[in-house]
């Protein structure tokens, strides 16, 4: 699989015919593994969520008014990383991100009422 960023030269235009999957031919078609999709619900809440970026730990402030419950951690492919509980309805730590590796993650945190507080951090 490949990537063409310029792809008028010259004047002229690149065509590449593909079949119903997208390939170039039936020898040259990468196979894709789907995970779970991470979907962003429309009415959340914004987490903050620091140091950001972060080695091996986050710090995370909880919106008030809301009884959250538990977190987890999504990679870009919305892949389920970590979960937890929340003991504490203000703010949580959660560490042991090293093993995540360097990247962009989605926390989520939920209460009892179908109530969602979102954020992202990135790990060096």
């Amino acid at each position: 699989m490949g990537l063409i960023e310029n792809f008028i030269d010259n004047g002229r235009i690149w065509l590449f015919k593909v079949n119903s999957e997208g390939c170039f031919g039936e020898d040259n078609c990468d196979e894709i593994q789907r995970t779970d999709v991470l979907e962003i619900e429309k009415d959340y809440q914004p987490l903050a969520v620091y140091p950001n970026p972060t080695k091996e730990m986050i710090k995370v402030t909880l919106p008030e008014n809301n009884n959250w419950q538990r977190w987890s951690i999504y990679d870009l492919n919305g892949k389920l990383l970590k979960n937890g509980s929340i003991n504490n309805s203000f703010d949580f730590t959660i560490s042991g991100l090293k093993e995540l590796g360097s990247g962009m993650y989605f926390l989520k945190v939920y209460d009892g009422q179908d109530r969602v507080g979102i954020g992202k951090f990135v790990v060096e």
